[in-house]
């Protein structure tokens, strides 16, 4: 099957979204589809995956640049849209990432002129917490804009039960789907006995690790103030780009008036193996977002042997606390404390609760079972009246 996605930038400070596009995409393309993915802002990644690549699935990925998009809107222009229609030709599936930016849906617009059917993942952008944010304008732009395109659409594809549930009200009956995405667990362990060599750092010596966008929507605050409970001696590492200057510089001033500034060591974006060794070294992955519509790191951490601790922001709360996959912190410094003491306090339960989170993780995402479902939505005709689930 020939299929095109279109996400308009590949860089991976902009959040988990490039990287779950580009894991989904190699894992078609492994399966033996003709996957193309298309972009304004390749990033360094347009060029096919060469014979030495360490993964099997990047093998049949291509990856096309399209000149930069420069407008306000970020809209094609005539020379864009005429390189897109090119890219189009024979593809019998046209798959767009997003929903606010004009460009996706002059690539579906596009795609179904030329016949392809047309598949959407909005990355948790209906969820209930981002269409509060600026609502009137997201509004605005559904109704003139990208809901005619909607409309056609042969499926919407949600990453959980909850962002489905969350999106329905956006959504025409029955074009809804679940397929999570297929999170890479190479380097995780099938058992203690399997598992690498384990950092050497003492049991309670390992940082708390925040690994993400520091912007508002990431409650990091909350972790600070955490830190400032009487009898706290845990440290932090923030791990990620400072997509707010002005927040970032209220979360150091916070941390200095709390008296914790000498324990949270701010790192910065992280990638490759050095996120590798912070997460074998981490305590644990604390994410206490007010929003998280996946949370690619989640199993990130889970595959480097460090258990999770996630907020009810995170959709993914409900199945995590289901399957004992890791803790559950309400909202609030006590709450948030108590869940990481209990894993400073004990070794063994931090590594059972990281096993356990990696037999969770394993079952979400089985590359096999995903293939599978994601053939399945492409070949099927536009939807009918009930959602379907992976």
């Amino acid at each position: 099957m020939k299929i095109l996605h279109y996400l308009r930038s590949l860089d991976p400070a902009i959040g988990g979204v490039v990287q779950v596009v580009m894991d989904t995409c190699a894992l078609l393309a492994g399966a033996g589809h003709r996957v193309t993915l298309a972009t304004t802002d390749p990033h360094g990644h347009d060029q096919p995956a060469g014979p030495s690549d360490p993964s099997p699935l990047h093998g049949k990925l291509r990856v096309v640049a399209v000149p930069p998009v420069r407008t306000n809107m970020r809209s094609l222009n005539k020379a864009q849209r005429d390189q897109v229609s090119g890219l189009l030709r024979d593809a019998e599936v046209v798959h767009i990432h997003g929903m606010w930016e004009r460009s996706p849906w002059q690539v579906a617009r596009l795609g179904l002129r030329a016949g392809a059917r047309l598949v959407v993942n909005p990355h948790g952008m209906l969820d209930c917490a981002p269409m509060r944010d600026g609502w009137l304008k997201k509004r605005v732009f559904l109704r003139l804009y990208s809901a005619p395109v909607l409309a056609r659409a042969s499926a919407v594809v949600c990453a959980s039960d909850e962002e489905l549930a969350q999106s329905r009200p956006w959504l025409r009956p029955g074009v809804g789907r679940v397929i999570p995405f297929p999170i890479p667990l190479g380097a995780a362990a099938e058992s203690p006995a399997d598992a690498p060599t384990p950092d050497p750092t003492p049991h309670e010596q390992r940082p708390v690790v925040f690994l993400g966008r520091v912007h508002p929507i990431k409650r990091i605050e909350t972790l600070i103030d955490a830190m400032g409970r009487p009898g706290s001696g845990w440290r932090l590492c923030v791990a990620g780009p400072e997509e707010d200057a002005a927040y970032a510089a209220w979360l150091r001033r916070r941390a200095a008036s709390a008296g914790v500034s000498a324990r949270i060591e701010w790192a910065g974006m992280v990638s490759g193996a050095a996120k590798a060794a912070l997460l074998r070294s981490a305590l644990c992955l604390a994410l206490p977002s007010l929003h998280e519509n996946f949370g690619a790191v989640i199993f990130e951490a889970l595959a480097h042997g460090a258990p999770v601790i996630v907020g009810t922001g995170v959709l993914l709360w409900g199945q995590i606390h289901a399957a004992d996959a890791g803790l559950v912190a309400q909202a609030g410094a006590h709450s948030w404390s108590e869940a990481i003491e209990s894993l400073r306090r004990s070794a063994e339960r931090r590594d059972e609760l990281a096993q356990r989170g990696v037999a969770w993780a394993r079952a979400m995402c089985d590359p096999a079972t995903l293939a599978a479902a994601w053939h399945e939505c492409y070949a099927a005709q536009p939807a009918g009246s009930s959602a379907t689930r992976a």
